[in-house]
């Protein structure tokens, strides 16, 4: 895989030195010295991206000439209408791969020697096993794609239904140590809303971000929720890096938190002033409406943490609590529902939709008290 975190980070040095080092193609980079203009050509790079989404992802460079498998030269592209032969390619991966693979990344232009120089990010894929439609499963292996055996196919479809699992065990075991007050800072007692943004990659044991890029992540960009008197941003923890807000007297009413591997923890105390058992949505609503946590998904990709990803909402200790709307109709959640715990949702976009994302998560809050759904539909 070429040596950056980012795409955005790639420049014309990179593709030079895949030269001047004879790096050779291997399960994780690949080399194509054109981009595939005809229906065929499109089919065979879907090959490549199927064979790197059911193995553990890689590059494909386009521009690069390889002799043996290694490479030997550069070719830039020189593509009359570059934008809608790359839209056509990303067409056709999308049409012709079942399931469709989410998270593909394309770099940005390079500038070289008169043409373009350009690469394709493939993320391991925890939708696997992929195929080509009508054709083979792939997989990824030291000197090329080949079409997976029956106990490659066994083991994926495993480990595809073992993704989900796990997500709710992580879930669960978080939100336990909240409600037992288990956290630091100490959690004020009350309702909660908690959303967990689980990306498939934290998944994998060895991915683990430096604790350097967590710190100034977590201090720049990720901030409690529904913040009213300010935070400590990107506190060092055993977890990770950790913003919250505390009460007058020191309990955490708010906290994001960033664990090591990517996994994001959003946490917003739903207690009201003399524990009036009236639910403040608008805690959570609002912000994101405002895209919030949008904000927070955009910089996680900035250090190389992208979709897709499970999304897990859990509102505790909501038990009998009031929902209102206009002010004077309610509805009241069952006291024998004291946590909701929504399913996981699966995001495949740093920027999800609120009406076609979070809305219809929302509305199970309503519905668990008799309400189709919220206000202002």
């Amino acid at each position: 895989m070429l040596p950056v975190k980012n795409l955005s980070d790639l420049t014309g040095q990179h593709f030079i030195d895949l030269v001047d080092n004879a790096v050779g193609e291997s399960r994780t980079i690949d080399f194509k010295i054109a981009l595939p203009t005809d229906q065929r050509g499109r089919e065979e790079i879907a090959a490549d991206v199927c064979a790197f989404a059911n193995t553990i992802g890689g590059d494909i460079c386009f521009g690069v000439k390889e002799s043996g498998g290694q490479a030997v030269e550069l070719v830039p592209l020189c593509v009359e209408n570059l934008d809608h032969a790359l839209q056509q390619l990303s067409n056709a991966l999308r049409d012709t791969l079942e399931p469709s693979v989410s998270g593909l990344q394309f770099s940005k232009l390079i500038p070289y020697s008169g043409g373009i120089l350009i690469a394709l990010r493939v993320p391991q894929s925890f939708a696997a096993p992929h195929r080509r439609r009508n054709g083979h499963f792939y997989a990824r292996t030291s000197v090329g794609k080949e079409p997976m055996d029956v106990h490659a196919l066994r083991n994926a479809f495993g480990l595809a239904n073992e993704f989900p699992a796990r997500v709710r065990d992580f879930r669960d075991e978080r939100i336990q140590k909240l409600k037992q007050r288990q956290l630091t800072p100490t959690p004020i007692a009350g309702p909660w809303f908690v959303a967990h943004v689980v990306p498939l990659s934290a998944m994998i044991p060895a991915t683990m971000l430096s604790m350097p890029e967590i710190q100034a992540c977590a201090a720049s960009h990720l901030r409690p929720l529904a913040m009213a008197r300010g935070c400590n941003p990107g506190a060092i923890n055993f977890d990770g890096a950790i913003s919250f807000e505390t009460d007058t007297i020191g309990n955490a009413i708010a906290h994001t938190q960033l664990f090591r591997n990517g996994i994001l923890e959003i946490a917003q105390s739903l207690k009201t002033v003399a524990d009036r058992k009236n639910l403040p949505i608008s805690r959570y609503e609002d912000p994101l409406k405002r895209g919030e946590i949008t904000k927070m998904l955009t910089a996680l990709e900035a250090i190389g943490i992208v979709p897709p990803a499970y999304v897990c909402v859990s509102l505790l200790g909501v038990g009998g609590q009031t929902l209102r709307i206009d002010g004077f109709e309610t509805f009241v959640i069952p006291e024998t529902m004291p946590d909701l715990l929504l399913p996981e949702a699966y995001l495949d976009s740093t920027t999800p939709d609120y009406d076609v994302f979070w809305r219809p998560l929302l509305n199970m809050v309503w519905q668990a008290g008799g309400l189709l759904h919220g206000p202002g539909i």
